[in-house]
């Protein structure tokens, strides 16, 4: 087992599983290798655990762009029952928070939950990215439910078709993790060269979920 393995299985502990699927482990090694990473997994199958483990692994901050709110609280309501300091950043969460700028700037939140509407629209969120903190301790830029770059950038939520301006404010060792259950040749080519994602990049990719499929899941640990 190497290092980056016997880490995640630690992690993977304080998350509340015993193990990893092949290809979520694999996600995750290849991710920590330096790669940027595509992910097309099926529906059910643990996408977000693949970039949940990264702060622990690095104890760092990992910042998530989704199209859907309601699947980001859920998120971080599991997260941070495990632990995990996460939040969700929109207008009523600021609102209802005053300080939670200043929390966020000061790098207080692991991870880090925000529509992509949020991110390119408020200036204040581009500034956070180049402070200091973020520029040392952010270590990776997840894009989850990635084919809404291609179904939904062109004509409806165009701000997801402009997630690459902020791969271009962060430091340029930063890798980039996109998640999706599915995606075709094409929506493929498309999140890559949208989010600027490298030639070596590495490409995750499981069949669709059968009665029968022999595909492995997260296994969760016995209460």
């Amino acid at each position: 087992m190497s290092e980056v393995q016997a880490r995640l299985s630690q992690v993977m502990n304080r998350l509340g599983y015993s193990s990893l699927s092949d290809h979520q482990q694999k996600a995750v090694v290849e991710f920590v290798g330096g790669h940027d990473v595509l992910v097309v997994l099926p529906t059910g199958s643990g996408k977000s655990v693949c970039f949940a483990s990264l702060p622990w692994l690095y104890t760092s901050i990992v910042m998530v762009v989704a199209p859907l709110n309601s699947i980001m609280m859920d998120q971080v309501s599991t997260f941070t029952k495990k632990g995990l300091s996460s939040v969700f950043v929109n207008a009523a969460s600021v609102q209802d928070d005053p300080d939670l700028n200043r929390k966020l700037n000061e790098g207080m939140y692991q991870l880090v939950y925000i529509g992509p509407e949020m991110l390119i629209g408020q200036p204040i969120y581009r500034d956070m990215l180049m402070n200091p903190i973020y520029q040392k301790h952010l270590v990776a830029f997840v894009v989850d439910e990635a084919h809404c770059i291609k179904s939904r950038g062109t004509k409806f939520r165009g701000a997801f078709m402009r997630l690459g301006e902020i791969r271009s404010l962060m430091h340029p060792s930063l890798n980039v993790m996109a998640l999706t259950a599915t995606a075709v040749h094409l929506t493929k080519t498309v999140i890559r060269r949208t989010l600027g994602m490298s030639q070596n990049s590495c490409e995750i990719v499981a069949s669709p979920i059968k009665k029968t499929s022999s595909l492995s899941y997260l296994r969760k640990l016995k209460a």
